[in-house]
């Protein structure tokens, strides 16, 4: 019984560790995709302008759904509104 407890001991442990090394690779791979991505923008890579640059995209694509709905002034102040914030954004 102590052997079969022991080897279960060590899947239970060696999948943990399976699980925290995928997780830990994942992250980083996040990372160096933000990391790119700000560098192909010309941005630093903070929480706040990830947040602004998501607000802008998501102005953009409402001022455009908008637009194509027959709400161009609304459409045209959102699209205009985004590039402005994203135009700040983005060196």
């Amino acid at each position: 019984m102590e052997d079969f407890l022991h080897w279960l001991g060590e899947q239970v442990g060696n999948a943990l560790r399976l699980l925290v090394e995928l997780l830990a690779g994942m992250f980083s791979g996040v990372d160096d995709f933000f990391t790119g991505m700000g560098t192909s923008l010309g941005m630093s890579v903070t929480a706040v302008n990830l947040i602004f640059l998501l607000l802008g995209i998501y102005l953009l694509y409402s001022g455009f759904r908008r637009c194509f709905r027959g709400h161009l002034l609304g459409g045209v102040l959102r699209v205009g509104l985004s590039v402005l914030l994203l135009g700040w954004l983005i060196n």
